[in-house]
């Protein structure tokens, strides 16, 4: 793994440091809409911006995720082809060099059944580079809620 990169095993509630009520309120989110336990599913977070990074992995871990999270693309990529049981990408769009939306196409081609997850506070500036649609994939604006993640997690792409 490049420097770019971090893997963030998953863990259990209770070696969390965070708050006990929150993990709890996010289970039960979960129970009540019928989806299935996170602990199922590898996670491939990619953001340039390492501290969005940081936050988002500590919230997919702490609901049970395994996650591996890199703030480059083209690292994100390489991870893909090496690591062949992720089940998500998610990804934030404007991005330098490749964007979230050409991302999510190549992972795609990659690991074709992947469940991609686009965020972004400014898709239009992605979506107007010519670089395909956001209708490919599912979308949330940032700032996004944990839960909308999760109801995404439950829909069949």
């Amino acid at each position: 793994m490049s420097a770019n990169t971090r893997f963030y095993p998953s863990p259990s509630a209770a070696s969390w440091a965070g708050n006990p009520a929150f993990l709890q309120s996010i289970a039960a989110m979960s129970d009540a809409d019928g989806q299935e336990n996170a602990e199922s599913y590898k996670v491939l977070l990619v953001d340039d911006n390492v501290d969005l990074l940081e936050v988002a992995a500590t919230l997919f871990r702490g609901c049970g995720f395994e996650v591996i999270a890199t703030s480059s693309a083209m690292e994100a990529m390489d991870i893909l082809r090496r690591t062949p049981d992720i089940d998500v990408l998610f990804s934030d769009v404007v991005m330098p060099g490749v964007s979230g939306i050409q991302l999510g196409y190549e992972a795609r081609k990659i690991r074709p059944g992947i469940k991609v997850i686009l965020v972004s506070g400014y898709a239009t500036v992605a979506a107007n580079a010519g670089h395909g649609s956001l209708r490919d994939f599912d979308f949330l604006k940032k700032p996004y809620h944990f839960s909308d993640i999760l109801k995404l997690l439950a829909t069949p792409d």
